[in-house]
């Protein structure tokens, strides 16, 4: 699992917005430190080297919400090692 950053604030709908140091991609998987899943990278806003990644939680219920702030999520590790396929 790689970390990609903290929850610093919840949208007026709900979407998480983080900062990260590495750019993941839009559509991947997010999830706590107990390796559950808790939402989707919905979009990659600002700047290159230290982008704002916005979040797509699972569930929004308001009170759970308020709690998130300041937990750290993560991506698991993309598949580099996949092997490419032969050409005939």
């Amino acid at each position: 699992m790689k970390l990609i950053g903290e929850i610093e604030n919840i949208s007026y709908n709900g979407i998480w917005i983080l900062h990260s140091e590495n750019v993941p991609k839009i559509g991947s998987s997010v999830y706590n430190q107990q390796k559950q899943f808790v939402g989707k990278i919905v979009n990659i806003i600002g700047p290159v080297n230290r982008p704002y990644i916005l979040v797509r939680p699972r569930k929004s219920e308001k009170d759970e919400q308020l709690q998130i702030i300041g937990e750290k999520v993560y991506i698991k590790n993309e598949g580099k090692n996949r092997r490419k396929k032969q050409m005939r």
